[in-house]
Formats: structure tokens, sequence, C-alpha cells
């Protein structure tokens, strides 16, 4: 198991609810008013991991400790959908992703309080030195035939 599995496999098994979402935005090198989301941090009841992404487009995650650039700004997500409803659940299952060169360059993350319960999916993807966001639609269904 990398690192990275062990990290996010501490925070789906600890039960600890989210408490916040943090963005770290960088100036874009295009733009002098445009920010790109580059880290992210979620804080948990008792601790915290970061996401940041590298400059080869790859994530890094770091357990607690993570100091960001001081140029960066940073931004509670806690009122933004989908993070708004994904405050004060677990996190229940995550997956590493890694792209056919072999980057660790997405994570995707479920949030809900059990098996049972609606959850919010988010996937994380490295793009051009920037972290994007796809939200995750919840149905699941079975893929079936009959002969």
């Amino acid at each position: 198991m990398s690192v990275n599995q062990k990290i996010l496999s501490y925070y789906a098994n600890s039960e600890q609810k989210l408490v916040d979402v943090i963005g770290y935005f960088e100036n874009s090198e295009e733009s002098s008013t445009e920010c790109v989301l580059c880290a992210m941090g979620f804080i948990f009841e008792e601790s915290k991991f970061y996401i940041v992404v590298q400059e080869d487009d790859s994530f890094v995650l770091y357990a607690n400790d993570w100091c960001s650039d001081p140029k960066w700004k940073s931004i509670s997500f806690m009122k933004r959908r989908p993070w708004s409803l994904a405050i004060g659940n677990p996190l229940l299952w995550s997956w590493v992703l890694h792209n056919q060169q072999g980057y660790f360059d997405g994570i995707q993350l479920e949030f809900a309080k059990s098996t049972e319960s609606r959850s919010v999916i988010v996937q994380l993807v490295a793009l051009g030195s920037e972290i994007k966001q796809r939200d995750i639609a919840e149905k699941c269904s079975a893929i079936t035939f009959t002969q």
C-alpha cells in the first residue's frame, strides 16, 4: 500500500467527520486577476490531510502538516457545493487514480454516514498544474445482460 493510500485509508477507517475544505489558489501565469487551485486541505474533527498538485501534473498527499506557499490565497469551500453537502460526514470510500503513464493524478472521495445513506462523491484531477473538480452522480447501477 502506498503512502497516499495509507493516508486515505486512515481517514476512511477513522469515522472522523469532515469539518472544512480549504482551497489554496495561486495567481495564474496567463492572467493577473485569475487564480488557479493548486492545493486542497481536508479538515476533519481531529486531524487533516492535504492534496497538492506538483509541476509534473501529479498529486502528493500530506498528513497533518503542510505549509502552503505564502503567496497563495486560501478560501474555505465549506459553503460551496458539493463540499457543503459533505461537511459533517466521514470519508466512507476513497480511490487513488493513476493515468496511463503511471502518474498519480487523480483522487475520488465519497463522503457519507453509512453505505445506506446518501453520499457526496467528488473526483479531483490534476490538469495543467491545477486541480479540477468533477462531481460524480450518486446513482449507481449494476451492468447486467440476459441470455
